[in-house]
């Protein structure tokens, strides 16, 4: 016989999953590669860094 333990945030694991949430995921950006390349330029990477992620040149 084993003694029990009291449950602790870890006991269950990764969580409860719900699948049906998944059709109605709230807010959603309508964002392309350009948008997020935009993105890293205005926080400051530079030309090599941000070709990395294109496809073709980037301005």
């Amino acid at each position: 016989m084993t003694a029990k333990m009291a449950a602790n945030p870890f006991s269950r694991g990764a969580g409860d999953i719900w699948p049906n949430k998944a059709m109605n995921p709230g807010l959603v950006y309508d964002l392309c590669v350009n948008d997020y390349l935009d993105s890293l330029c205005a926080r400051g990477y530079n030309e090599t860094v941000i070709q990395n992620f294109a496809d073709h040149p980037y301005e």
